[in-house]
């Protein structure tokens, strides 16, 4: 097989099955006819390896510090899986310090019975040395017999050369009981010497109550019938990229023109206080604290605002990194936003309110950009078991189309990119993907033909203009509740879904002598009406399969002035309004 003129080997590796039945004390591992079977005892909720004929189990510590063995003819089952009545593993294999792997062959995995419908879990992790080379893993799941049978899943991850280590772990539904094959290889480039052992330390297919648990948890979070989803702006963060604006050079990302901001008439409410202080929100535990804050107030969903520019992502660390980082992140879902946007000197507060010129960073992309874009979408977040979904399919959406379209080169183009887009998620078993536009700017004509799904808004800015400096929060609000209706005739969509603003005040942007039009007398009271307002109208306008989805800005756009989360003026006032609204019972009238 030849790519970019380049011979790939495929490297071998050995697999074994094992049929267990939860309780009882062992199972037996039946070799795929290289090696001989060997014995899993359980011990204390926990299986361990015991040597068979033939096989020696030597444990090993690669760098990363992950469990490993000398030889490839053991099998190591981890601690702390969840073993259910069927599970499958790979066994672990690496190769000696000067060699490049063994000749380029298949590993068939050994046929197994699957005897009941279910959730499933397969995941590997990747260990290897940065730089060294690249390679592709790929797996397949066949129905009957090796590769023979009917293939119903399957699944590529790419290693680039920077990649010291690489996790990968999908759900899947099996409906259909019978006898399964899981097919494992992987292609490398030839022409390496390795100076670190390779090791792949584990592959999971297990049938997986704990999936079926976190599914259960997911539908009723904060025991609501209705999913509240709030955006985040991931700007409280370090990012390294801030340097090419030239801009917050404190360290602490955006906080610093929240803490900068003055106000600019008697009775503005600025500076703005958080409660919490100024985290860095790429921080696990600063973000297991807000997971836990917003899940206990019916805040069951988060909106990532997700940027691409110049071929890289931008404030990612905070979805990566603090997020997912979190060890309570599987009680909430999330999904991506894509702020397509230009990318200007908005954010820079000593020059915002003069004309920013050409963009810093243009928000549009080629089909080929694109393409890599979507496949790190694929490859890194869609198939987390939290990331939220409608209609099985996860859920992508879209700040500007119009943008979009103009980068594609026309929307027939843009069609193309996104029917591609669509095939690689079904061809990595995510069912397609469920297309989200944000109601900005959007064209009526992009709908049908880029097959949009469906539309919520981002900020109440976007339809109702503030009339004067400073208007009433209410009145302003109001006047864009009136846009569900216009939407929803007008649009042609699927579903629209309703939306809910907090505020509006980007003052803390502009520099001193600069007012902007501000959103007044925005408080928790004023906000609960108009979201009380928002959930009636999802009641009576969410179509039939779709969920009962409301979108509210922000959790922490600080900057302009729409935020959940807690201040020193109103305490955690916002959060306790949804609450009331989504899980007190009580209070709903």
């Amino acid at each position: 097989m030849e790519r970019n003129g380049m011979k790939k080997m495929m490297v071998q590796g050995i697999a074994g099955v094992l049929m267990a039945v939860c309780g009882t004390a062992q199972a037996n591992l039946i070799s795929n006819g290289s090696f001989d079977a060997g014995i899993l005892t359980a011990n204390e909720g926990r299986y361990e390896p015991v040597t068979g004929t033939g096989s020696k189990i030597a444990p090993w510590v690669c760098a990363s510090g992950k469990a490993g063995l000398t030889t490839a003819n053991g099998l190591w089952v981890k601690e702390g899986l969840n073993v259910g009545k069927h599970a499958l593993y790979l066994q672990t294999f690496n190769y000696p310090a000067d060699s490049y792997g063994a000749s380029g062959d298949t590993s068939v995995w050994q046929a197994f019975d699957v005897s009941e419908r279910g959730d499933y879990r397969l995941g590997f992790d990747y260990t290897g040395r940065p730089g060294m080379f690249g390679a592709e893993t790929r797996l397949r799941l066949y129905k009957g017999e090796g590769t023979q049978g009917v293939k119903v899943w399957e699944r590529t991850v790419t290693a680039t050369t920077a990649a010291a280590f690489i996790r990968y772990e999908a759900f899947l539904e099996i409906t259909e009981p019978g006898r399964y094959t899981l097919q494992f290889f992987q292609e490398q480039e030839a022409g390496f010497r390795m100076d670190k052992t390779i090791v792949i330390d584990e592959v999971v297919f297990v049938r997986d109550p704990l999936y079926s648990a976190v599914k259960a948890e997911q539908a009723g979070i904060a025991h609501s019938e209705y999913d509240v989803a709030a955006y985040v702006w991931p700007a409280y963060q370090p990012d390294p990229r801030w340097a090419e604006l030239g801009i917050f050079k404190a360290g602490i990302g955006e906080w610093q023109n929240v803490k900068e901001a003055v106000p600019k008439w008697p009775g503005h409410n600025q500076p703005r206080v958080p409660a919490w202080g100024y985290e860095n929100e790429t921080d696990p535990q600063v973000m297991a604290k807000k997971i836990d804050a917003a899940v206990s107030h019916g805040v069951n969903v988060f909106i990532y605002d997700w940027y691409w520019y110049g071929g890289h992502p931008f404030l990612e660390r905070a979805v990566h990194d603090g997020f997912l980082g979190a060890s309570n992140n599987g009680k909430m879902r999330f999904f991506f936003m894509w702020a397509n946007h230009h990318f200007n000197r908005i954010c820079d507060n000593t020059v915002a309110d003069k004309q920013p010129g050409r963009p810093i960073w243009l928000g549009w992309v080629d089909a080929e950009m694109f393409r890599a874009m979507s496949n790190r979408l694929i490859d890194m977040y869609f198939s987390r078991p939290n990331y939220y979904r409608i209609g099985g399919k996860p859920v992508f959406m879209i700040y500007e189309v119009g943008i979009f379209v103009q980068g594609l080169g026309g929307v027939e183009n843009a069609a193309e990119s996104l029917r591609r887009f669509r095939e690689a998620c079904e061809r990595a078993g995510l069912g397609g993907i469920h297309l989200m536009a944000c109601d900005y700017g959007l064209d009526p004509g992009h709908i049908a033909k880029l097959g949009i799904d469906s539309a919520t808004m981002y900020n109440f800015i976007h339809w109702s203009g503030l009339k004067g400096l400073q208007e009433d929060y209410s009145d302003w609000a109001e006047r864009s509740l009136a846009r569900f209706d216009v939407a929803e005739r007008s649009l042609g969509l699927k579903a629209y879904f309703a939306h809910a603003s907090i505020g509006w005040d980007t003052n803390p942007r502009y520099p001193a002598t600069c007012v902007m039009p501000t959103a007044v007398n925005a408080t928790p009271v004023a906000f609960a009406r108009i979201l009380r307002r928002a959930k009636a109208w999802c009641d009576t306008h969410t179509p039939k399969g779709y969920p009962k989805l409301i979108s509210i800005n922000a959790w922490n756009e600080w900057i302009e002035g729409s935020y959940l989360e807690p201040d020193e003026r109103f305490g955690m006032g916002y959060l306790e309004t949804v609450r009331n609204l989504f899980m007190d019972k009580s209070t709903e009238k």
